[in-house]
């Protein structure tokens, strides 16, 4: 078994399955990671401007994140990761919180909410037009807390541009850098 694990955990619609976190798993497992895969299900209907609904949906992912994560033994890892998109940035933020023990973090496209609980020893992710958030709040957010930030610029939620062969680029050049924090662990 690892001595390191990486734990990823999805937006509501943004799934195990799409570039950054499909990418940033193999890569993690070529490093020596052991990775589980967190899948939520239930949201409510999306709905950015819904402050209700989001915090429903934060419940949702902190609860089948407890359930699907109840089995982990936290302390046999030397170095346990999380790797958050979107809504599962504030659920791995939340239970890094809750666990007590050092946790390294991988935040993509975090919302607002995300950075109520503190970011210890990670990296950021943003786009600058991305319609989640108000444009540059959260750089601000980063640099208030003095969090390492990548803002893709025209990027949206997903830091997709629309040109598809930038985007290709994009997704390279990003999971070079969680490489290199991951590996300057």
């Amino acid at each position: 078994m690892s001595q390191k694990l990486a734990v990823l955990f999805p937006g509501m619609g943004y799934t195990n399955d799409k570039p950054l976190l499909y990418y940033s798993r193999k890569m993690l497992e070529a490093e020596g990671y052991e990775t589980r895969l967190l899948t939520f299900s239930g949201f409510p209907k999306k709905d950015k401007n819904n402050e209700k609904k989001m915090k429903k949906a934060l419940e949702i992912v902190k609860e089948q994140s407890a359930e699907q994560l109840e089995d982990v033994d936290w302390n046999q890892y030397e170095e346990i990761l999380f790797v958050g998109k979107s809504i599962g940035t504030a659920g791995a933020a939340w239970l890094a919180d809750k666990l007590h023990i050092p946790v390294r973090q991988v935040v993509f496209t975090p919302l607002e909410m995300t950075f109520a609980w503190p970011l210890n020893d990670a990296i950021v992710f943003t786009g600058t037009a991305d319609p989640w958030v108000p444009q540059g709040r959260i750089t601000e957010l980063c640099a208030e807390k003095n969090i390492p930030c990548h803002s893709i610029a025209e990027g949206n939620h997903s830091l997709e541009t629309g040109d598809w062969c930038r985007d290709l680029e994009t997704v390279r050049e990003v999971i070079n850098e969680v490489s290199r924090f991951v590996r300057k662990g």
